[in-house]
């Protein structure tokens, strides 16, 4: 039986107007995405709890580039049931997290409400460029990389 983390998706399938919107999205220049260069530099951002978790919680669901397409599996109730937080509070999150740089979303105007805009997870523009070398100078200055498929003990 699936749970609710694997459950397919029942969302409704995008609009032309959403699919030309992502297109322009895909079109848009953006830095290499480096996972554990922006979860760096999100944590070290100054954020409040809630929109450091909304953030977590997007970066779990994005791809190796970093991208969440329209309608995929960040719809708002999910993201608000994963991160804990209310509908309203996932929505403050995203814009501010928008704000400060860690994503970008196309213009909303235009778009429906039952689809889930899509994200791209990026770097602020004043933000350092982290090298491919960042986990491996931690771990050759005693300190271990942080690991994804270890069991929270």
């Amino acid at each position: 039986m699936a749970d609710a983390l694997t459950a397919p998706s029942e969302a409704a399938p995008p609009t032309p107007a959403i699919l030309a919107a992502a297109a322009a999205l895909e079109g848009r220049p953006r830095r290499m995405f480096d996972r554990y260069g922006w979860t760096e530099q999100l944590l070290a951002a100054g954020l409040r709890p809630g929109d450091r978790t909304v953030a977590l919680v997007l970066a779990h669901h994005a791809d190796p580039a970093g991208y969440l397409p329209a309608g995929g599996r960040h719809k708002l109730g999910r993201l608000a049931w994963q991160a804990g937080m209310s509908r309203d509070g996932v929505r403050r999150a995203l814009a501010a997290l928008q704000q400060a740089g860690f994503i970008d979303r196309p213009d909303l105007s235009g778009w429906s409400r039952r689809v889930m805009y899509p994200v791209t997870l990026t770097l602020p523009a004043d933000a350092p460029s982290a090298s491919p070398a960042a986990p491996a100078a931690a771990a050759a200055e005693g300190e271990e990389p942080p690991h994804t498929s270890e069991a929270a003990s």
